[in-house]
């Protein structure tokens, strides 16, 4: 009986350390994504104001 307590705690132990480190993955690359779609919005913002003096050049 006691051999089986102890492989269900290493058992617990590792299933924990690996959810651990797949949920650290996912913040880790979901802070990533977070980054880009910053940059890609400031890039959108810039860009609307480089092209905001043409607004009077187009025709609708």
């Amino acid at each position: 009986m006691q051999l089986l307590t102890w492989l269900t705690v290493i058992y617990l132990v590792v299933l924990v350390v690996a959810l651990a480190v797949s949920l650290i993955a996912i913040f880790i690359y979901l802070w990533k994504i977070g980054s880009a779609l910053a940059a890609v919005e400031r890039a959108l913002v810039q860009t609307e104001t480089n092209t905001a003096p043409l607004q009077e050049h187009i025709e609708a």
